[in-house]
């Protein structure tokens, strides 16, 4: 007889409590919060270590970057007071001055938070140790995008502060005006951190295709195909203007894109220059036009980048290492072929800083877009109207382009030089055992800079010049002069390199909008106005000055120049081989 045993099933119910989207709000505040403290304290720690190693060298700086703000705003309400005195052009010329201005700082926001985002978000150390708290995944990703947009902006609000100060106190703008302004700025800023972050989440997905080259190409391809597309977005010059503002429009031809109504960066200008003519509810419409971008953007990140932020970073940190073929030998080998006629120790860590930088597409891609876009901006010059062949307008052009390079070079020395002696870390004490002196080390980083900042910048002012049929004289005075603003610029951002080093931090970044790196840029920019300034208004009279009045400027000006470009680079190379010799490890 068979005996039938039954099995009741037991089920055993859980009851899961149901969290509100309010609750999750409030959690995620308080993570934020949390997150926001720790930033104060590294913050504060230090500065008080600053304050520590050397009080009165903080205090100069921060006095140097007071009196160069104050520069600038007295330059710029000079030149707005003189801009105004020119009747029915004045108000038209610094108009266009504030579209190009914000034109410029979006694209140069945009790239800048493309490669802070790439940083912070995929290679950061500091980022996977945050992944691996019980911290919710998004929280980490917002915490870093914000803080992107601080990295990326604080040093830019310093410098364009005194520019609108002096704006607001020659057109006497009204209390609404000064209060929409931080709204316009910040709706551009986060609306270009939002762009650079979707565009930081692709790489890793190129990096992971076979023929990650090949798609890059075909990228430029379609861009440099869709050019044409792009005449478009340039609005038409309104046919019953004036006779001098017709001449005005022909003359800025170049710069009618910053009028498109479909660019943010218009937004953001028409939008205060509405606020400070009075026009409450256009200024309105515009700062609406931008919220919405940005929140529609912001959107798009949340959807996309965010929900597959541990995807992306997993494919970046998983992705395999390539092999090694015959040529990345064929390449190494190259390499050392070219810097055979050094000493073995120095071409070593020549080798060594140019394969780190190459390795990297987020570093030197910045460098390839500033340059690429001034190169396409010069081989426009010839599109421009003939009136600019005159002496006048050829030096003048000759200059800002002029100008333009040294400050892109600027921008570069302090983005790559500057941080280069950090970025060694706290293994930077293997240099010291090499058969290499650290004043050898210096020197080997300042020369390699150098002669890549000359072989980069002399060829587009040759180019520039060659275009605009400037003398033979005013071709030499220019390249010499890119040559010593060269040397100069890498000059103060390999010595303050030295002299503020941040070894526990691996962001370049961070490195770059530190204390020394906002102080070096600023010295640039001094340095590079006096320069320009001084060989333009020695040209300006006529062909090198030949009138009877001015013969002697022209030698006052290259003996000032001189001068000046031996102080910039003497100190800056002493103090930091200076610094490099006292530090220790």
């Amino acid at each position: 007889m068979t005996k039938v045993t039954k099995v009741t099933k037991v089920t055993k119910v859980t009851k899961v409590t149901k969290v509100s989207k309010i609750q999750i709000r409030i959690w995620d505040f308080i993570f934020m919060r949390y997150l926001f403290l720790l930033r104060r304290d590294q913050l504060r720690n230090g500065l008080r270590e600053l304050l520590k190693k050397g009080r009165m060298r903080f205090f100069i700086g921060v006095f140097v970057l007071l009196v160069v703000g104050a520069g600038i705003f007295a330059g710029f309400y000079r030149s707005f007071l003189f801009l105004q005195t020119f009747l029915g052009v004045g108000e038209i010329l610094i108009d266009r001055l504030i579209y190009l201005l914000t034109f410029a700082l979006f694209i140069m926001l945009t790239f800048s938070n493309t490669a802070i985002s790439f940083q912070l978000h995929l290679k950061g150390d500091e980022t996977a140790y945050l992944l691996t708290l019980p911290l919710p995944h998004s929280i980490v990703f917002r915490f870093l995008l914000l803080e992107g947009i601080f990295l990326s902006t604080w040093a830019t609000v310093f410098l364009i502060f005194p520019v609108i100060l002096a704006y607001g106190l020659t057109h006497q703008l009204s209390l609404y005006a000064y209060l929409s302004l931080p709204f316009f700025a910040a709706g551009l800023a986060i609306l270009a951190a939002l762009i650079g972050i979707l565009i930081a989440a692709l790489i890793p997905r190129l990096l992971m295709l076979k023929k990650t080259k090949i798609a890059i190409i075909i990228v430029i391809i379609s861009i440099a195909l869709s050019a044409p597309l792009w005449h478009k977005l340039i609005p038409a010059v309104a046919p019953d203007t004036g006779r001098d503002v017709l001449l005005l429009n022909k003359l800025l031809d170049h710069s009618r894109i910053t009028l498109s109504p479909l660019l943010p960066g218009f937004w953001a200008a028409e939008g205060f220059i509405q606020a400070a003519k009075g026009r409450v509810v256009r200024s309105l419409g515009f700062l609406a036009v931008l919220t919405v971008n940005a929140l529609l953007a912001w959107q798009v990140v949340e959807l996309t980048v965010e929900r597959t932020y541990i995807k992306t970073w997993s494919i970046y940190h998983s992705r395999r290492a390539p092999k090694k073929k015959k040529l990345h030998r064929k390449g190494k080998e190259a390499l050392s072929a070219v810097f055979s006629f050094l000493p073995s120790p120095t071409r070593a860590l020549l080798v060594k800083d140019l394969k780190t930088f190459l390795r990297e597409p987020a570093q030197w891609l910045q460098a390839v877009i500033l340059f690429g876009l001034l190169t396409i901006y010069i081989l426009n010059i010839k599109n421009m109207p003939r009136n600019v062949y005159q002496p006048f307008w050829k030096n003048l052009i000759t200059f800002f382009n002029m100008g333009a390079t040294s400050l892109i070079l600027a921008t570069l020395t302090t983005r790559f030089v500057y941080p280069s002696f950090s970025l060694e870390g706290r293994t930077f004490w293997v240099l010291g055992l090499t058969p290499i002196r650290r004043s050898a080390i210096f020197r080997i980083k300042f020369w390699s800079s150098f002669i890549a900042a000359v072989v980069v910048t002399v060829p587009l002012m040759l180019l520039s010049n060659h275009i605009l049929e400037v003398s033979g004289l005013m071709t030499l005075i220019t390249c010499g002069a890119i040559v010593l603003m060269a040397g100069v610029l890498v000059s103060l951002a390999t010595g303050l390199g030295t002299i503020f080093p941040q070894f526990t931090e691996d962001n370049p970044a961070r490195i770059a909008s530190g204390f020394g790196g906002t102080l070096n840029l600023i010295l640039s920019l001094i340095y590079i106005s006096l320069m320009v300034g001084a060989l333009a208004l020695a040209c300006h009279p006529g062909e090198m000055g030949t009138a009877a009045g001015h013969s002697l400027t022209p030698v006052l000006a290259v003996v000032f120049v001189l001068l000046l470009s031996i102080l910039g680079s003497y100190l800056p190379f002493k103090l930091g081989i200076r610094a490099l010799e006292k530090c220790e490890f």
